[in-house]
């Protein structure tokens, strides 16, 4: 793999080998069209270190592969791809996992490579090819790249460097404050984002400014990473509280830390959201009925109350029918009810702990 993302910093126009001579005239044109070519190189999973390699490889044949297949390569990548184009001395390049990273890290920022016109126009081209950018990993917080993305966000002008995006992956921390919000496009679609520790008032900040920044998005990843802080000065889930009325679009929502049913209540409460699928943890229950959306679809709930807890009641899922009934999928102690008679499944194959009530109209 190493070998293949350091090859990206080398896909230019410039890498040109002639088509082969003996190649039949009608052969080169069907290579040599743009959109032949564009379906040809979409059909490589770049996510595979071959097929990384071989597109990278194909982008070297000629000026006339180079483009699409240069766009397939740059489509999905990791941050630090683009630390390649701006690196001045490839030779000192640490592998991936190395932990002489934060170095080669000072030494981008020393050597300055990114002042060149030259090298900036082909980073800016190729963060331009970027669809889904996987920013940083978990448990990372190397404050010398954090000021390597600030520089280069001053660099273009306090504007993203990838602006073709439509998803990104992110976990966001003190050093990296304000960088998410700079980088995010408006044609972002979705959102994998870990919260480290920053203040409160830079979460809701955070979720406030999303849909501002990307008025497209649709799809929210949202979780905590690892909080050693108190759970009772930190906000668990930021979307059941403050100004979230932006989030219109907003139809898919990811909660991968527990919330509390008040919380959960909270969500389907806001009168601005139109969520489709919710998918989170529940601490609980408290013996009340929740009231679902009219627009969900489909709700996953899992439980962190061990099933053992006799004391307390089942917290009763009120949930709507329509022409395409909602999937319902939960472990006790959460049972479902419908707004309207009819019959619905006791179980599910990969989920035992389902129950499905019917009742009448409520």
């Amino acid at each position: 793999m190493d070998e293949a993302e350091q090859d990206l910093r080398h896909v230019h126009p410039s890498s040109v080998a002639a088509l082969n001579p003996r190649m039949s005239q009608s052969a080169q044109i069907v290579l040599l069209h743009v959109d032949i070519l564009t379906v040809l190189f979409n059909t490589f999973n770049t996510d595979d270190c071959v097929d990384l390699k071989a597109c990278v490889n194909c982008a070297r044949v000629c000026r006339a592969w180079n483009e699409p297949a240069c766009r397939v390569a740059w489509r999905c990548a990791r941050l630090f791809y683009l630390y390649y184009v701006i690196d001045p001395d490839p030779t000192k390049r640490p592998k991936r996992n190395s932990d002489k990273k934060p170095q080669w890290h000072r030494s981008i920022l020393e050597g300055e490579l990114y002042k060149n016109e030259k090298v900036w126009a082909g980073f800016l081209r190729y963060g331009g090819m970027i669809q889904r950018l996987y920013a940083k990993p978990r448990h990372t917080f190397d404050v010398a790249e954090a000021t390597i993305v600030h520089t280069l966000l001053e660099r273009n002008g306090r504007k993203t460097f990838v602006p073709s995006l439509r998803h990104i992956s992110w976990l966001e921390s003190v050093d990296w404050r304000g960088a998410l919000l700079l980088i995010i496009p408006p044609t972002l679609e979705s959102i994998a984002l870990r919260i480290g520790l920053v203040a409160r008032n830079d979460v809701q900040h955070i979720i406030e400014s999303l849909p501002h920044t990307a008025r497209e998005i649709h799809s929210i990843e949202w979780d905590y990473d690892d909080p050693p802080w108190n759970t009772e000065e930190w906000p668990h889930c930021p979307f059941e509280a403050g100004d979230v009325s932006g989030h219109s679009s907003l139809r898919r929502l990811t909660l991968k830390h527990a919330i509390s049913i008040a919380e959960l209540r909270g969500i389907f409460s806001q009168p601005k959201l139109k969520l489709e699928y919710l998918n989170t943890t529940v601490v609980g229950p408290d013996g009340r009925q929740i009231n679902c959306p009219t627009t969900l679809k489909t709700l996953k709930l899992a439980s962190s109350l061990p099933q053992t807890e006799p004391s307390l009641p089942p917290t009763r899922i009120r949930i709507p029918i329509s022409a395409h009934f909602p999937f319902f999928e939960a472990i006790e102690p959460y049972e479902a009810c419908a707004r309207s008679p009819c019959l619905l499944s006791g179980t599910t194959s990969h989920n035992p702990y389902l129950r499905l009530r019917s009742t009448p109209s409520l």
